[in-house]
């Protein structure tokens, strides 16, 4: 998942002004919660933090995200790379979900905490540099 942006808006992430939900796709694994795309294993109530990463460039591998850039009208795309991808709202995640022919994939609910920097998109899609798992649902 890469979440796309206007190249402008790298230098002026936003920060979180209170903790707020947002859900991903994925596995439940006992009491944690594993990535869909990047396999990565969440821990309940863990914070867990990273450093973002861009690219400006049309790389094969985002072919998805500049088409959906193109949807969007952004002209000057970005695509936020490293980061914890997510869906902003319910809806948006469940769309999402009932399209996914993947066998037992669940939705995680998660937090973005105080503070966090963070970049959202138009289509409903966030990425942060930080955040928590919470359940699944």
């Amino acid at each position: 998942m890469c979440t796309v942006i206007t190249e402008l808006a790298i230098e002026q992430p936003q920060i979180a002004k209170r903790n707020f939900a947002v859900y991903k796709m994925g596995y439940k694994t006992g009491d944690g919660f594993e990535a869909i795309y990047t396999c990565f294993e969440y821990k309940k109530d863990k914070i867990y933090e990273t450093n973002f990463t861009y690219s400006t460039s049309s790389l094969e591998s985002v072919a998805d995200s500049i088409e959906m850039a193109y949807r969007q009208s952004i002209y000057h795309p970005a695509f936020v790379l490293e980061g914890f991808h997510a869906f902003s709202t319910f809806i948006r995640a469940s769309y999402s979900l009932k399209r996914c022919t993947t066998k037992n994939i669940v939705l995680g609910k998660f937090i973005i905490p105080k503070g966090a920097k963070f970049y959202k998109n138009p289509a409903h899609c966030i990425v942060s540099n930080q955040i928590i798992f919470r359940k699944t649902i």
